[in-house]
C-alpha cells in the first residue's frame, strides 16, 4: 500500500510539473479566456499607416483579441489595416508581414465560414464559391431578410448549432427519449432556417447542413456494441426529420469534447472503419473535419 501510494504521488507530481515542451492553450482555456478576459480595442476610426497612440486604446470584454498586457507593444506602431471604432486589436497587428485577402483560384470549390453579421464584409475581400454560415441558436429566431436583401451567385452550407437555449446540447443519439425528441425539434428548426436561406443562394440546389450529431458520454468512451446502438438511434432521429431538399452531413469528431465547462467523450464518427461502414450502408456523406480527426488520430 505504501509503495502504491508513493507511485500515485509521483505520477501526480509529474503531472503538476508538466513537460519541457512548448505549452499550448487548451480549448477549455481559450473558451474561459474569451468569456472572462478582456481585450484591447480602438475607440475611433483609424486609417492604414496612422500611428496608434495610448489614448486610442481601451480595454473591454470579451477576451478574443490582443491581451491588455501587450498594450506597450502596440502603442507607437502604425495601423496595418483600416480600423473602425470598437474593432479589436489582434496579435497580427503587431506583426510586420500582413497577409491581405485577394481573389483566389483553386481546382475545387472553396468557401468561407461566416456569421450573419460579417458575411458581407468577407465577401468583399475575396471570391469564394460558397459560404458556410455558422448559426448560433439565437440566429434561429432572427428574421433572415434582416441580413439578406440580395441574391448571391454562390452555393450554401449551414453549420448547425451544437448548443441551444436552456443549455441543451444537441444529441440525436440520446437514449433518453424525451431529450432526443427535443434535439430533433431543434434540428428541424435548423432545417427550416436553411430553407429560408436557400432562396438567397442561386447555386444552392440542395444545401448541406453540417452537424455534430451527439452520442457523447460523460465518464468513459463507449464499447463498440454500444456505439452500434447509437448509430441506429441516429438513423431513427433522421427518419423523423422533414429534410426534403436538404442534405444533413454528420461531422467527424474529436475524442474529448468540452461541454458545459467539462471534458466528455465523443463516441461516433471517430473510428475510420465505423465511419466508412455507416456511410456505405446508409448512403450518407460526412463532413471530414481535419482538425477534429487529427485529434482523434492522436488518441487512436
Amino acid at each position: 500500500e505504501e509503495f502504491k501510494s508513493m507511485v500515485e504521488c509521483i505520477r501526480d507530481l509529474e503531472q503538476a510539473l508538466g513537460k519541457n515542451n512548448e505549452r499550448f492553450i487548451s480549448q477549455g482555456e481559450l473558451i474561459n479566456r474569451e468569456a472572462l478576459a478582456k481585450s484591447l480595442i480602438i475607440n475611433r476610426n483609424l486609417e492604414i499607416g496612422k500611428t496608434i497612440t495610448s489614448n486610442m486604446i481601451e480595454v473591454k470584454s470579451p477576451g478574443k483579441g490582443l491581451q491588455p498586457n501587450r498594450k506597450k507593444e502596440l502603442v507607437g506602431t502604425k495601423a496595418k489595416r483600416l480600423m473602425n471604432a470598437g474593432d479589436f486589436f489582434y496579435p497580427s497587428d503587431l506583426q510586420s508581414d500582413q497577409i491581405q485577402a485577394r481573389p483566389y483560384r483553386f481546382k475545387r470549390k472553396w468557401g468561407l465560414p461566416v456569421r450573419y453579421h460579417d458575411f458581407k464584409d468577407l465577401l468583399n475581400k475575396s471570391n469564394p464559391d460558397l459560404l458556410e454560415i455558422h448559426l448560433s441558436y439565437k440566429d434561429l429566431d432572427q428574421n433572415v431578410s434582416k441580413y439578406f436583401e440580395d441574391e448571391y451567385d454562390l452555393d450554401l452550407i449551414v453549420h448547425s448549432p451544437e448548443l441551444f437555449e436552456k443549455d441543451h446540447i444537441l444529441d440525436l443519439c440520446s437514449i433518453d427519449q424525451n431529450y432526443r425528441q427535443i434535439s430533433i425539434q431543434k434540428m428541424q428548426r435548423v432545417i427550416n432556417v436553411t430553407r429560408e436561406l436557400k432562396k438567397y443562394f442561386l447555386r444552392a440546389t440542395c444545401p448541406l447542413i453540417v452537424t455534430n450529431i451527439g452520442g457523447f458520454s460523460s465518464s468513459a468512451p463507449l464499447p463498440p456494441f454500444e456505439r452500434k446502438k447509437l448509430y441506429k438511434i441516429l438513423l431513427n432521429s433522421f427518419a423523423q426529420l422533414d429534410s426534403s431538399g436538404i442534405e444533413i452531413i454528420p461531422q467527424t469528431m474529436p475524442p474529448f469534447p468540452w461541454h458545459m465547462g467539462g471534458q466528455q467523450f465523443h463516441n461516433l464518427f471517430i473510428e475510420p472503419a465505423e465511419i466508412v461502414e455507416f456511410c456505405e450502408s446508409e448512403n450518407f456523406r460526412i463532413c471530414f473535419d481535419v482538425s477534429h480527426s487529427k485529434l482523434a488520430c492522436n488518441n487512436l
